[in-house]
């Protein structure tokens, strides 16, 4: 037999304390707010790294695609730097040749080291020699496999002085082969570069121009031989 329930009902009063009372707790959780989030928001975060790393991919393709261009233009010789062409071999002697003059002055043994280094380089360039590594009696046999056995240093009707009006020349040069006078420059080249001789003006003067004329005979030879005029006459 079901248990009867003698709990006598709330009275009003209690009743509408304890509504009231539910009310304010319903009230105090409705007040709680949620949470606030501190720092970078992850979104934020991902957004910005994807950006860079879409810049970075960005430049390294520009650059890459820059690289290869430029590569390729070079390559076929449009974006060359465009450089004044060299001189040709004999004028670059004949400017060295300017430049060492006034060596005769202040270093008459230095000017001969000069000349006969220059000398050597042009007739190195000339003939595709080794000429700069060679002794002086080695190059004049190496000239007189490559030249006619003789060669006069002008005819007798032109003046030596003509070619460097600051020169003057001893007229016995004009009766000497080419080969003749060229061992003699180098052979007093060597006494004065290893034997301490004082070299004279009037030699170092004649010896100047021997060497533009030298060039000037080497040059007219190459180009006579070209062309296919060879002889000596023509030299």
């Amino acid at each position: 037999m079901a248990a009867i329930d003698n709990t006598l009902p709330q009275s009003p009063q209690a009743f509408m304390q304890g509504v009231q009372s539910s009310d304010k707790t319903i009230r105090e959780l409705h007040d709680i707010e949620l949470p606030v989030q501190v720092g970078v928001d992850p979104v934020i975060f991902k957004i910005v790294a994807l950006s860079l790393l879409f810049v970075l991919i960005a430049l390294l393709l520009f650059f890459t695609v820059r690289y290869f261009r430029r590569k390729k233009k070079i390559k076929g010789g449009s974006d060359q730097i465009l450089l004044p062409p060299p001189l040709p071999h004999d004028q670059a002697a004949l400017r060295e040749l300017d430049a060492i003059r006034e060596l005769m002055e202040v270093h008459p043994r230095l000017y001969y080291f000069r000349l006969t280094a220059l000398l050597k380089v042009f007739i190195g360039k000339s003939f595709r020699i080794n000429a700069p590594e060679m002794t002086a009696q080695e190059l004049i046999s190496a000239l007189q496999n490559i030249l006619p056995s003789h060669m006069r240093l002008q005819s007798q009707s032109e003046s030596l002085i003509s070619l460097n009006s600051h020169n003057t020349v001893n007229s016995d040069y004009v009766e000497k082969g080419l080969f003749t006078l060229t061992k003699e420059l180098f052979d007093n080249a060597s006494m004065i570069k290893y034997a301490a001789q004082d070299p004279k003006t009037d030699q170092m003067n004649a010896d100047d121009a021997f060497a533009r004329y030298f060039i000037d005979r080497i040059t007219l030879f190459l180009a006579n031989n070209s062309s296919g005029d060879e002889g000596e006459g023509h030299v």
